[in-house]
């Protein structure tokens, strides 16, 4: 970051082996630790906790969670890759999310949705009470039940 502006061109957004070298199973593992105090102190491990609940960013894992649910996350990503990754506390247990999506076309948003509905539908599988439903759309209406 420079100057308060995101550098698209440095490594971080870059294609490099060199980044994005940790995958969604990685992230989910690390979350699963972090959230069972498994990295920190009890104080650090809430400490974090509430600022990933607090990520302003709810337009991937959380878009379609009903209002009352909590979900602590961080959404990040690359050039081409759009990631969230996030502890969604249902009533009866907690759940990790790692989702990931890739596109050719930096520009294109449309893979945050895709990470939405893909996390949607992992949240409606273990607790359907917990999601809103999808708006509707003639392009990707939802037909489960």
């Amino acid at each position: 970051m420079s100057a308060g502006k995101f550098d698209d061109q440095g490594l971080a957004y870059s294609d490099s082996l060199e980044n994005n070298v940790y995958g969604p199973r990685d992230m989910g593992i690390l979350l699963e630790r972090l959230y069972r105090g498994e990295l920190a102190s009890s104080s650090k491990t809430v400490e974090m906790l509430d600022l990933m609940r607090a990520s302003l960013h709810k337009q991937t894992i959380a878009k379609y969670v009903r209002s009352g649910v909590r979900v602590a996350n961080k959404y990040g990503g690359s050039r081409r890759i759009a990631a969230d990754v996030g502890i969604v506390e249902l009533p009866n247990r907690p759940i990790v999310i790692a989702a990931f999506a890739i596109g050719a076309d930096p520009k294109e948003r449309s893979r945050r949705e895709i990470l939405a509905r893909m996390s949607r539908l992992i949240i409606k599988a273990v607790d359907s009470s917990t999601v809103i439903a999808l708006p509707e759309s003639p392009a990707a209406p939802d037909r489960a039940p």
